[in-house]
């Protein structure tokens, strides 16, 4: 079976390959998007200070969990200890 017999040919596509303004008008979406959202920081220009900001949020995020496991099993210690008490 050949390409056209598959509907395969140079032309089909071609006319699948988006333009170069359609590729454009993707990229300006996507960086308006970036612009907009809490992934990239706000106002920093500095390379170390912006990694210092990503380290801090993600840090924060993990010390906020954590300390949300801890309490959770903390209660459960408890109630164990209360329970097993005279």
């Amino acid at each position: 079976m050949n390409n056209e017999a598959l509907g395969l040919n140079e032309e089909s596509e071609d006319a699948r390959r988006p333009n170069r303004d359609e590729v454009l008008a993707v990229i300006k979406d996507i960086l308006t998007t970036l612009e907009k959202s809490s992934i990239v920081p706000q106002g920093v220009t500095d390379k170390i200070r912006q990694f210092w900001t990503r380290y801090k949020t993600a840090a924060e995020e993990y010390d906020a969990e954590f300390l949300q496991r801890y309490r959770e099993d903390m209660d459960t210690s408890m109630m164990s200890f209360v329970a097993r008490e005279p």
